[in-house]
């Protein structure tokens, strides 16, 4: 009997230490998607593939990058790769419902301050700056 508690109590921490913990994935760099080319990781930590389109990863109910600046006329790619749907609504521009694995582009054409965020988990925010 005095087995089978220390037995049960290891096994409570064992789950409590699972639970609390983050799973390695959420820390790690976004995934790069390309476009037929070569995607690079700018300076600031942006995504950009071949062609200069910026990629922006949704995963562990985040943007990734939250905050980005770039130059008019320049295409962003959001990407989830969470196993949940999200979306991505901003001013101007707005998503439908992506599933894993799916990408919604939008071409940012005038200058100005864009705040977003997903209409599914509102307190998932970013910010472009087209400048």
């Amino acid at each position: 009997m005095k087995y089978f508690v220390y037995l049960l109590i290891l096994a409570a921490v064992v789950s409590l230490v699972y639970w609390v913990m983050p799973s390695k994935d959420v820390d790690a760099p976004a995934e790069q998607q390309t476009t037929g080319g070569k995607s690079v990781v700018q300076p600031g930590g942006i995504d950009v593939d071949a062609g200069g389109k910026v990629l922006v990863s949704i995963k562990g109910f985040a943007f990734v990058s939250d905050n980005i600046k770039v130059e008019p006329g320049t295409k962003i790619t959001w990407t989830n790769f969470d196993s949940v749907s999200h979306s991505v609504i901003g001013n101007g521009f707005k998503s439908g419902t992506l599933g894993k694995g799916q990408t919604y582009s939008f071409t940012f054409t005038k200058p100005g301050t864009y705040t977003y965020y997903c209409g599914l988990h509102p307190d998932m925010k970013g910010t472009i700056l087209v400048q």
